[in-house]
Parts: structure tokens; sequence; C-alpha cells
């Protein structure tokens, strides 16, 4: 994964935002299974456009027992990036840790 160029402790609200954008970024890059899971997810939602009106856009809408079983498919996938977004945000965590302990002379 590509190092990270600025501390946590360091940035502001936005910027922080837009460290945390890039590594979901990464993630997609450079993860494969996340990719794959991606990959899965996208192409349930281009089969069933009513899903995506409902998990993009709030939309409430019948849906068949299809869809609902593909709905169901998707939240599934949405699960499994969850717990890989939250490995990597944890890794990050524990890097930034590491490197301010280092800078404030804790760690030698």
């Amino acid at each position: 994964m590509e190092q990270i160029k600025h501390s946590f402790f360091e940035l502001d609200g936005s910027e922080f935002s837009e460290l945390i954008s890039d590594l979901y970024v990464n993630i997609l890059k450079n993860n494969l299974q996340y990719s794959k899971i991606t990959n899965k997810k996208e192409k349930i939602l281009e089969g069933f456009p009513k899903l995506r009106k409902i998990l993009e856009n709030k939309e409430v809408i019948e849906i068949s027992k299809e869809e609902c079983d593909n709905l169901i498919k998707i939240l599934n996938l949405k699960e499994e990036m969850k717990i890989i977004e939250e490995k990597e945000l944890f890794f990050l965590g524990g890097r930034e840790s590491y490197n301010y302990f280092k800078k404030i002379g804790i760690i030698k």
C-alpha cells in the first residue's frame, strides 16, 4: 500500500476526510479481494437498476422477490467490503500511532 504522506495529528477535518478517501481508493486498487467484491456488487446493480435507486437515491419502491434476493446479496457484499476497510483503517491507525510515538520520543 502507498505510504501516507501526512500524520493524522497534522490534518484538519477536510484533509483527514481526504486521507480516508485516499485509503479507500488504495484498497480498491491494491486489494484483489476488495476489487472482486466491488465488481460483483456493481454487476448486480447493473442488472437490477431498481436496487441502485434504493441504495443510492434512497427511493422507496416495490421490488420483486428476485430483486429482494439480490438486494440481500449486495448488503452481504457491502458487509465484506466494510470488514476489509475497517482492517485497513486499523492498520493505518497503528502505523500513525507508531510514527507519532517515535516523533515524541516514546519509541526509539
